[in-house]
């Protein structure tokens, strides 16, 4: 028995809420936002990673790669469900334009992983720690304030603007 089987997840838990959520986003845009020429959306290195493939050396990705797994798959486990809600979600933003053939264009990020601001320390300490020189409130190892190196110096997503 699946995994996702004994958590009573289904398609309507694991793939819809990013698919109707990316899509609803572009359609209010096309509707509410006429003068927006370029959405940049930030989707997922699991949307683009071909796991049959291994680590793959040499492969240079482009928008030709999509992870091929398939939404039966995506009920194997949650792990399963969240690669294939990300690749879904793409698709879904890929055929809108495609379709709809709104005044704006869009790319996507592909990131393998995300640093930035922790948003609950956000909520908790105050807009102190957008900036680059922050202090991480409390070294979980030591107790003591840790100075946290700049976001653009450990690949985070300000490294993606521009």
């Amino acid at each position: 028995m699946r995994l996702t089987a004994l958590l009573g997840l289904t398609r309507q838990d694991l793939l819809d809420p990013a698919i109707i959520g990316t899509t609803g986003i572009l359609k209010s845009i096309k509707k509410s936002a006429p003068s927006v020429k370029r959405v940049v959306i930030t989707s997922s290195f699991a949307a683009i990673i071909n796991p049959s493939k291994g680590n793959w050396p040499g492969h240079e990705y482009s928008e030709e790669d999509f992870n091929p797994m398939t939404q039966q798959d995506a009920l194997e486990s949650p792990a399963a469900g969240y690669r294939a809600s990300k690749t879904f979600a793409e698709k879904a933003a890929w055929d809108f334009v495609e379709k709809e053939k709104p005044n704006f264009t869009i790319s996507t990020i592909n990131p393998p992983l995300v640093f930035g601001p922790i948003v609950r320390l956000l909520q908790r300490y105050g807009i102190e720690n957008l900036t680059d020189n922050r202090e991480d409130p409390l070294n979980r190892q030591s107790g003591q304030p840790q100075h946290l190196e700049p976001a653009h110096r450990r690949g985070g997503t300000r490294q993606m603007e521009g």
